[in-house]
């Protein structure tokens, strides 16, 4: 029963959002499916590649563009029945955004005596973490691309 309250309480917030929210929604959704399938498919380099080839906006990004297109593919990470990975989320938000050379995809990896092997993608925008940013255990950066 909770599960049915819970959709409908989604369902209502997303239609008391704006347009140009629930637009911006249903393409960070439709772009993390597209970018799933791709890293399903395809190996690194050609994913990276084709992660590349949005033209750049002409000038600069706004901090509202960024961290508007950052809450969406959060948002829908988070309520989608669908599991998306930490690299397909930095893609999507990247591609989203127009590969503007401002941003950056970052890879890491972090092992320590403790802790097992492990390895995240996240995005930065002039520096700073905008999608992917972690609150535990360091990241060495392994790999990076703009």
């Amino acid at each position: 029963m909770k599960t049915s309250s819970k959709r409908y309480t989604d369902l209502a917030n997303f239609l008391a959002l704006g347009g140009a929210r629930r637009a911006l929604l249903l393409r960070a959704f439709a772009a993390l499916l597209v970018f799933k399938g791709l890293h399903r498919l395809l190996s690194f380099r050609l994913l990276r590649r084709l992660a590349g080839t949005r033209t750049a906006h002409p000038g600069a990004l706004s901090p509202e563009t960024v961290e508007a297109t950052a809450w969406a593919v959060r948002v829908v990470s988070a309520k989608s029945p669908v599991a998306f990975t930490c690299l397909v989320q930095a893609l999507t938000a990247r591609w989203l955004l127009g590969g503007h050379p401002d941003l950056r995809v970052r890879l890491g990896v972090q092992r320590g005596p403790a802790e097992p092997f492990a390895a995240h993608a996240w995005l930065e925008w002039r520096g700073r973490v905008v999608l992917g940013d972690q609150t535990g255990p360091t990241f060495t950066p392994l790999f990076e691309w703009s």
